[in-house]
């Protein structure tokens, strides 16, 4: 947020993604930045920005502005305002569940998976390992999309693994690692999800939130 700062970003027109000219440099100051051997790269070549960008746009701290000829990526002032009252645990929580109830793939111009939500396709890859399928990082990235995996490291679900391109590199040595964290929490939200999913399969319900909020929060007193 600090790179966006007050001015805001440019984004392409076509695809509102954070524009070419910013990427090397936001993912440079990523923890654990991600390889590429593309000189001309577009956002999703990255996974952490490419599912931070949805994050952001569905949290609402980061929205789209018409300036002039451009599309910029600005902070909204006043959602910054209430973010900037939260603590730790009321951010990351808060940033999980708008992920959770409002990241849907077409925000991103993304046909990933098999649902229209990106959570429900992270959390399929989640139920395929813990039934004891082989999931490869190779190939549920090439199903599922990179940027749901690089949400579920980012959230702490999975262990980190290699940030290379996948390029040469062989399916069985990248194989998705979840922690213990992880599994706990994608179990219980896995639950939780089939008491509010829709008829579709899709959509979440509202309540989602009150009901997961009313059995967490006494495991987690800072929230």
């Amino acid at each position: 947020m600090d790179f966006i700062g007050s001015d805001g970003i440019e984004v392409t027109k076509t695809t509102l993604h954070i524009g070419m000219k910013y990427l090397f440099e936001l993912n440079e100051r990523m923890t654990r930045p991600f390889e590429t051997e593309l000189k001309r790269p577009q956002q999703k070549a990255f996974p952490d920005l490419h599912g931070l960008n949805l994050v952001l746009r569905v949290s609402g701290l980061a929205i789209l502005v018409k300036d002039k000829n451009k599309i910029l990526l600005k902070l909204d002032p006043e959602v910054l305002a209430s973010w900037q009252k939260l603590n730790a645990e009321e951010r990351y929580f808060s940033l999980l569940f708008f992920w959770i109830s409002l990241g849907e793939e077409e925000i991103l111009g993304e046909r990933s998976g098999i649902f229209e939500s990106s959570f429900l396709n992270a959390l399929h890859i989640y139920r395929t390992a813990s039934q004891g399928g082989r999931v490869s990082l190779v190939i549920e990235s090439h199903y599922y999309g990179p940027h749901n995996i690089a949400l579920l490291a980012l959230f702490g679900f999975i262990k980190a693994g290699s940030k290379k391109s996948h390029k040469n590199i062989d399916p069985a040595d990248m194989q998705v690692g979840f922690s213990a964290f992880g599994k706990a929490m994608l179990t219980y939200l896995g639950d939780a999800v089939t008491r509010f999913i829709n008829e579709t399969g899709n959509y979440l319900s509202d309540e989602l939130y009150d009901f997961c909020a009313k059995e967490l929060k006494p495991l987690v007193p800072d929230w």
